[in-house]
């Protein structure tokens, strides 16, 4: 199979995880987060044409007479007001930075110790949950597999930062890693995590998440919590 064939193969997918995503920020009536997805993805069409083929099954499985009367009191309103940024646009050059750099101690904590992961949903709202798959990618970036596609996967695609807390409960000590994150459904990082999971009888991932570090704190008890570990 040519590098093209995959590509055309792995686009609908894509496509429709970003679709999926989409209508689950609906759901939980995140129109920021929905309307953010929209405005940065790079299959927009393809995830439109999704989003219409989700509308019509839902109006289908809807009794006609609901259905009616949604379409008669949209027909006799005003426009809705536009959706606000989720955040502001900024020049590349303007938001980046250097990367942060893991030390041996933080790669050995992150090898031993269940990770803990860190996202925004609708801007405010916390969420976090432990991943199993993260770990080390290189000296100044993590990865972890996808498999549920839920709640995290969402709020990464909305343009989540990440923020990743490990801890040595015997040490007593312990690290917090923040940074952006970007979804892989093919290429190196993504074969990373098929081999991963296939070595350890895990899932086929949906996608890998590759996370580039951009600050490191330091969770030891004492004066230092909490603060930036320089690097």
């Amino acid at each position: 199979m040519t590098r093209n064939q995959e590509e055309g193969t792995v686009a609908p997918e894509a496509s429709w995880r970003e679709t999926v995503a989409v209508a689950q920020a609906l759901a939980l009536g995140d129109k920021v987060s929905a309307a953010h997805m929209l405005r940065t993805s790079r299959r927009l069409l393809m995830v439109s044409e999704g989003l219409l083929h989700l509308l019509s099954l839902l109006m289908r499985g809807t009794p006609a007479g609901d259905t009616n009367r949604l379409l008669d009191a949209a027909r006799t309103r005003t426009a809705p007001p536009p959706i606000p940024n989720l955040v502001p646009v900024q020049p590349f050059q303007e938001v980046s930075r250097t990367m942060s750099t893991l030390t041996e101690e933080m790669k050995r904590m992150l090898g031993a110790q269940l990770a803990i992961l860190a996202t925004v949903t609708d801007g405010t709202t916390p969420n976090i949950g432990p991943k199993r798959s993260l770990r080390v990618r290189d000296d100044r970036s993590l990865i972890f597999n996808e498999n549920t596609g839920g709640q995290t996967l969402a709020n990464i695609h909305a343009g989540s930062k990440v923020s990743v807390a490990v801890i040595d409960r015997e040490a007593l000590d312990g690290y917090r890693f923040v940074g952006s994150a970007q979804i892989h459904d093919s290429g190196p990082a993504f074969d990373n995590a098929v081999a991963f999971a296939q070595e350890r009888g895990m899932k086929h991932p949906r996608c890998a998440v590759v996370i580039d570090i951009e600050d490191i704190y330091t969770l030891k008890p004492g004066a230092g919590a909490g603060k930036r570990v320089p690097t």
